[in-house]
């Protein structure tokens, strides 16, 4: 994910009926999309972990 990707997801969160009463606080939007990205590479670095794969040709790594 990119920060414009997550700047979207964020601003979304105003158009949601539950919330579209609410004025967007451009602050508060970045600060979430930040968060996002944050949460993002955590995962992808989680995965990593999880289920290490070959940079270069995408086979699964053994640890045998």
């Amino acid at each position: 994910m990119d920060i414009e990707t997550a700047r979207g997801i964020s601003a979304r969160i105003w158009c949601d009926p539950d919330y579209s009463h609410v004025e967007m606080d451009v602050k508060l939007a970045e600060e979430i999309a930040y968060k996002l990205l944050e949460c993002a590479q955590q995962a992808v670095e989680a995965d990593a972990v999880l289920d290490p794969v070959c940079r270069k040709c995408g086979d699964p790594l053994t640890t045998d």
